[in-house]
Protein backbone atom coordinates (compact mmCIF):
# COMPACT_ATOMS: atom_id res chain seq x y z
CA UNK A 1 0.00 0.00 0.00
CA UNK A 2 2.87 2.06 1.30
CA UNK A 3 4.43 1.97 -2.48
CA UNK A 4 0.91 2.57 -4.24
CA UNK A 5 0.72 5.76 -2.52
CA UNK A 6 4.36 6.29 -3.33
CA UNK A 7 3.65 6.06 -6.65
CA UNK A 8 0.81 7.93 -6.65
CA UNK A 9 2.82 10.99 -5.32
CA UNK A 10 5.44 10.89 -7.94
CA UNK A 11 2.99 10.60 -10.52
CA UNK A 12 1.01 13.78 -9.65
CA UNK A 13 4.68 15.40 -9.44
CA UNK A 14 5.71 14.56 -12.94
CA UNK A 15 1.74 15.45 -14.44
CA UNK A 16 2.41 18.74 -12.20
CA UNK A 17 5.86 19.59 -13.36
CA UNK A 18 4.82 18.82 -17.60
CA UNK A 19 1.57 21.06 -17.37
CA UNK A 20 3.43 23.69 -15.86
CA UNK A 21 6.94 23.97 -17.74
CA UNK A 22 7.23 26.35 -20.75
CA UNK A 23 7.51 24.27 -23.97
CA UNK A 24 10.65 23.09 -25.73
CA UNK A 25 12.02 25.66 -28.42
CA UNK A 26 11.69 24.45 -32.04
CA UNK A 27 15.21 24.91 -32.98
CA UNK A 28 16.48 25.13 -36.69
CA UNK A 29 19.68 26.65 -38.34
CA UNK A 30 20.14 29.34 -41.22
CA UNK A 31 18.31 28.52 -44.64
CA UNK A 32 16.21 25.82 -42.94
CA UNK A 33 11.84 26.10 -43.07
CA UNK A 34 10.95 25.65 -39.51
CA UNK A 35 7.37 24.51 -39.40
CA UNK A 36 5.81 25.15 -35.73
CA UNK A 37 2.18 24.12 -36.36
CA UNK A 38 1.86 26.35 -39.22
CA UNK A 39 3.73 29.27 -38.09
CA UNK A 40 6.88 28.85 -40.46
CA UNK A 41 10.22 30.96 -40.46
CA UNK A 42 13.48 31.05 -42.40
CA UNK A 43 16.12 32.62 -41.71
CA UNK A 44 17.02 33.41 -45.10
CA UNK A 45 20.70 35.42 -44.95
CA UNK A 46 22.72 37.07 -42.40
CA UNK A 47 24.96 40.27 -43.65
CA UNK A 48 27.44 41.87 -41.03
CA UNK A 49 28.82 45.27 -41.17
CA UNK A 50 30.00 48.15 -39.36
CA UNK A 51 26.90 50.38 -41.50
CA UNK A 52 23.97 49.51 -43.72
CA UNK A 53 22.66 52.37 -46.41
CA UNK A 54 20.28 54.50 -44.66
CA UNK A 55 20.80 53.11 -41.33
CA UNK A 56 23.09 54.23 -38.39
CA UNK A 57 26.72 53.34 -37.98
CA UNK A 58 27.68 50.97 -35.55
CA UNK A 59 29.45 52.20 -32.38
CA UNK A 60 33.09 51.36 -31.49
CA UNK A 61 33.87 48.35 -30.37
CA UNK A 62 30.29 46.63 -31.65
CA UNK A 63 29.26 45.69 -35.35
CA UNK A 64 25.57 45.61 -37.07
CA UNK A 65 24.30 41.73 -37.09
CA UNK A 66 21.62 41.79 -40.05
CA UNK A 67 19.05 39.09 -40.37
CA UNK A 68 16.80 38.65 -42.77
CA UNK A 69 13.63 36.26 -41.67
CA UNK A 70 11.12 35.03 -43.95
CA UNK A 71 7.66 34.26 -41.85
CA UNK A 72 5.04 32.28 -43.64
CA UNK A 73 1.46 31.25 -42.83
CA UNK A 74 -0.01 27.85 -42.95
CA UNK A 75 -2.73 28.42 -40.63
CA UNK A 76 -6.67 30.61 -41.05
CA UNK A 77 -5.40 32.98 -38.78
CA UNK A 78 -2.65 33.74 -35.92
CA UNK A 79 0.30 34.15 -37.91
CA UNK A 80 2.08 37.21 -36.42
CA UNK A 81 5.68 38.81 -36.78
CA UNK A 82 6.53 41.73 -34.64
CA UNK A 83 9.82 42.61 -34.07
CA UNK A 84 9.41 43.46 -30.21
CA UNK A 85 9.37 39.71 -29.73
CA UNK A 86 12.59 38.66 -32.24
CA UNK A 87 16.00 38.75 -30.24
CA UNK A 88 19.35 37.61 -30.56
CA UNK A 89 21.16 35.99 -27.38
CA UNK A 90 24.90 35.21 -27.40
CA UNK A 91 26.64 32.75 -25.40
CA UNK A 92 27.10 34.47 -22.46
CA UNK A 93 23.06 34.44 -22.71
CA UNK A 94 23.01 38.53 -22.98
CA UNK A 95 19.90 39.74 -25.02
CA UNK A 96 20.26 42.02 -28.23
CA UNK A 97 16.66 43.65 -29.17
CA UNK A 98 16.45 44.61 -33.67
CA UNK A 99 17.22 48.33 -34.03
CA UNK A 100 15.14 50.56 -35.76
CA UNK A 101 17.54 51.27 -38.29
CA UNK A 102 19.26 48.68 -40.33
CA UNK A 103 19.17 46.92 -43.60
CA UNK A 104 16.28 47.82 -45.63
CA UNK A 105 13.54 46.51 -46.37
CA UNK A 106 12.89 46.19 -42.54
CA UNK A 107 10.57 43.63 -41.44
CA UNK A 108 7.66 45.46 -40.21
CA UNK A 109 4.88 44.17 -37.81
CA UNK A 110 2.37 42.14 -39.14
CA UNK A 111 -1.07 40.92 -37.46
CA UNK A 112 -2.79 37.55 -39.38
CA UNK A 113 -0.89 36.77 -42.17
CA UNK A 114 -2.76 35.24 -44.85
CA UNK A 115 -2.44 31.60 -44.92
CA UNK A 116 -0.58 30.39 -48.11
CA UNK A 117 1.18 34.01 -47.85
CA UNK A 118 4.30 35.45 -46.37
CA UNK A 119 6.52 38.31 -45.11
CA UNK A 120 9.92 39.02 -45.56
CA UNK A 121 12.53 41.58 -44.22
CA UNK A 122 15.78 42.13 -42.43
CA UNK A 123 16.07 42.71 -38.68
CA UNK A 124 19.47 44.58 -37.90
CA UNK A 125 21.24 44.24 -34.33
CA UNK A 126 23.94 46.11 -32.77
CA UNK A 127 25.99 43.85 -31.08
CA UNK A 128 29.78 43.60 -29.40
CA UNK A 129 32.91 43.14 -31.69
CA UNK A 130 34.13 39.75 -30.31
CA UNK A 131 30.82 37.92 -30.03
CA UNK A 132 30.94 34.56 -32.04
CA UNK A 133 27.67 32.51 -31.42
CA UNK A 134 25.02 33.77 -31.66
CA UNK A 135 21.12 32.37 -31.52
CA UNK A 136 18.26 34.28 -32.63
CA UNK A 137 14.90 33.57 -31.02
CA UNK A 138 11.90 34.70 -32.04
CA UNK A 139 8.40 34.24 -29.03
CA UNK A 140 5.42 32.88 -31.06
CA UNK A 141 2.36 35.13 -30.85
CA UNK A 142 0.02 33.62 -27.75
CA UNK A 143 -2.08 31.46 -30.33
CA UNK A 144 0.94 29.06 -30.80
CA UNK A 145 1.02 29.18 -26.98
CA UNK A 146 4.65 31.41 -26.60
CA UNK A 147 7.12 28.29 -28.08
CA UNK A 148 10.22 29.89 -29.27
CA UNK A 149 11.73 29.33 -32.61
CA UNK A 150 15.43 29.59 -32.13
CA UNK A 151 17.96 29.66 -34.87
CA UNK A 152 22.02 29.13 -34.48
CA UNK A 153 23.23 31.58 -36.00
CA UNK A 154 27.56 30.73 -37.02
CA UNK A 155 29.56 33.40 -37.99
Amino acid sequence: MKNTRNLSWLICIAWLLTACLKPAPTSGKLGERIDHKGYIMTVANIDIAQDFPNARKAREGDKLVAVELIVESNVRSGVHISPSHVRLVDGSRREYKPRTTGKAPFLKEQFDIPKGTSVRGWLTFEVPQGVRKLTLVNELPQDFKYVEISVLLEE
